[in-house]
Order: C-alpha cells, then structure tokens, then sequence
C-alpha cells in the first residue's frame, strides 16, 4: 500500500526474505521474528521510496532542463527570424529611409550629425527615425505571424 508501483512488493518481499536469510546470524531469538522481518520490510520499503522520490524529482529536473533547452532553441530561432525579418522591411523601405537607419544604426551616428548632414532639424531626424521604426515593427510583426501560423 506504501509502495508507488505494485510490482514493487513482490520484489521487495524477495529482497526482505533474503536479507533476513544473509543476517539470520544477528538475529536473538530471544525477540519477535515477525517484527524482526517487519522492520526489515519497512526499512528496504522507506529506502525504496526514498530511491522513488529522488528519481521523480530528477525526472521534473530533466523535463524542466529539456524544457529550458527548447524555449531557448526557440527564443534563438525566434530573434534570428526577426533579424531576417528586419532586413526584408528594411530593403522594402524608400531608399532615403533606408539610409536614414542605416546612418543611425549602422554607422551610429547621432540625430544632430545627421541633421547636419541632411540639412534638416535634429527634432526631424528623431520623428521621421520614429515614425520607420514604427513602420519596421509592424512589417516584422505581420511577417512573424505569418511565418508563425505555419
């Protein structure tokens, strides 16, 4: 009734009978047989359950560890699709917009020398930088999802 699987007490059983049979030498006559043999039978269950306790709890810690693995496979595959995704809408974009990321973000440059350059205000350079970024996410989302839904 202790045990977590039912095949388990006929194996533990043997193993109680066979102990007491190896032991049989310490055992004093003077005391009970049976509660001899029971605690023995109790002794090799509770190690058994012990040895099952461990055992289920290393099994959630693979499960979480392989879990773990998967949703960072999927996290990496995830940002790798979206880098894929963010040169595709930025090649979609018009050629001076285009530019205008790629001034910023790969040549990191800030929004005062690009004004200079461009001959335009820095608060343009900031709203018109803000205004593609937005229509950067949108274009990532609509592909993620269409890419996702499959």
């Amino acid at each position: 009734m202790k045990l977590p699987l039912a095949h388990l007490a006929d194996e533990l059983t043997h193993e109680t009978f066979v102990f007491a049979f190896q032991n049989l030498k310490d055992f004093k006559v003077r005391h009970s047989f049976r509660a001899w043999l029971r605690a023995i039978a109790l002794n090799l269950v509770r190690r058994e359950l012990q040895r099952f306790a461990r055992e289920q709890k290393n099994q959630t810690r693979l499960q979480q560890e392989q879990l773990n693995q998967l949703i960072s496979e999927s996290e990496k595959q995830h940002a790798a699709d979206e880098v894929a995704f963010l040169e595709e809408c930025i090649a979609q974009l018009p050629e001076s917009m285009a530019r205008l990321v790629a001034d910023r973000y790969r040549s990191g440059r800030s929004s005062e020398e690009i004004a200079v350059e461009w001959q335009r205000s820095p608060e343009w350079v900031r709203v018109t930088l803000m205004r593609v970024r937005r229509k950067l996410r949108e274009c990532i989302e609509a592909k993620m999802e269409v890419a996702h839904d499959y």
